[in-house]
């Protein structure tokens, strides 16, 4: 295998550190980015193995390409990593254990003179590897991760053809281009193919940054729950698949009973404290498809999928009885009243509040602590 010209090796040098650095600034900035931290890693011993190849000498071509075959090792990490599968080494990652032998075998002075090509066999069964794991696992939302899975995959077959015989082969068939033609061909498709996958895991982690600070811009920073914009947006979306489906979905809409009080008495941070503990247990007893969301001061949102207003009712009715077994602040046992309304076919977001703002009114003139169910065809003001 031809060796990279030096201005090639270089460019190479520098364009993976500068790779490196971005991946370990994401890593620090974002360190719930998996897998962000590794990629950093493999492109610092890619960028060292760039260097091993600048010195014309035979144990520091087999010292690059033994670092080739780490960093392509942590490439597969990180795309485990990434893709949350655990352990990162696992008994049937039979790529490992092949990959491994060929470069344990290359390490071999007899073997390694044979079998020029053992650390590239290594490197294409791994970066195939990933291939699959990327187009197995990748979510349909997220093209850009399958598109990775499909690049990684042209680049573990691209390797093949820097295996020893088949530049010659490919000579042979195609006798118009000189070996030397291939050779340095395929040198400078490696060099833009290895820049194109550091931009593509770029651009991936770049989706998952934005994606955070989609989530993070809808959370309450009081009750890490939803704030009114991810609540407006999750019941607006609730709203479209139920006037698509007709499937039945409800709302509760819930407030600290006399919580004016408990600010005068105890301070805003025992209300803040309240507003936490309620929010928490609303969280712990609604079940896993539910949502939860912090609308304004004490006001609550619970988003019911699937559940018809007088089941809704119910619900409420048993929170109502939860609460105020459960919560106190400074020993004062605290109560909500609850409005639940259920999602009709002339309702839109507006409507819908409004309408268990009513049944919420409803129940605090009913002596609080107690739940109301919104009638489908009353919008009345207060």
């Amino acid at each position: 295998m031809a060796l990279d010209s030096p201005s090639l090796i270089i460019g190479q040098i520098v364009f993976g550190s500068l790779l490196a650095v971005f991946f370990f600034f994401l890593h620090t900035v974002y360190p719930d980015l998996k897998g962000a931290g590794m990629l950093g890693v493999a492109f610092v011993t890619a960028a060292l193995c760039r260097c091993a190849f600048l010195i014309q000498s035979p144990l520091w071509f087999h010292l690059a390409e033994s670092l080739s075959f780490v960093a392509t090792l942590l490439i597969y990490f990180s795309v485990k990593q990434y893709l949350s599968l655990k352990p990162l080494v696992d008994s049937r990652d039979f790529c490992l254990v092949i990959g491994c032998l060929c470069t344990l075998l290359y390490l071999v002075p007899a073997l390694s003179a044979r079998f020029p090509s053992l650390p590239v066999i290594a490197i294409t069964v791994i970066r195939l590897d990933s291939a699959y794991l990327l187009i197995k696992l990748a979510s349909k939302k997220r093209s850009a991760i399958t598109a990775l899975g499909f690049f990684m995959l042209v680049y573990g077959l691209y390797a093949v053809l820097v295996i020893g015989g088949t530049q010659t082969a490919l000579a042979t068939v195609f006798p118009l281009i000189s070996l030397h033609f291939l050779s340095q061909t395929i040198i400078v498709g490696n060099v833009i193919l290895s820049a194109m996958l550091g931009l593509l895991f770029l651009i991936v982690f770049g989706q998952d940054i934005i994606l955070q600070l989609e989530r993070q811009s809808m959370l309450d920073s009081l009750t890490n729950t939803l704030n009114r914009r991810g609540i407006e947006c999750q019941i607006s979306q609730e709203i479209s698949r139920y006037k698509r489906n007709r499937e039945a979905f409800s709302i509760a809409l819930l407030d600290i009973d006399r919580f004016k009080t408990i600010n005068d008495t105890f301070g805003h941070a025992a209300g803040d404290r309240a507003i936490c503990d309620l929010a928490s247990l609303l969280t712990s007893e609604c079940r896993a498809h539910d949502l939860v969301g912090r609308l304004g001061g004490d006001e609550i949102v619970m988003i019911l999928p699937s559940v018809s207003g007088p089941s809704g009712l119910i619900m409420a009715q048993r929170l109502c009885a939860t609460v105020q077994s459960s919560l106190s602040i400074e020993s004062t046992f605290l109560s909500v009243s609850i409005g639940v309304a259920e999602c009709s076919e002339v309702d839109s977001l507006e409507t819908l509040l409004k309408r268990a703002d009513i049944a919420l009114y409803d129940a605090k003139r009913s002596g609080k602590a107690c739940a109301r169910l919104a009638l489908p065809d009353v919008l009345t003001s207060r």
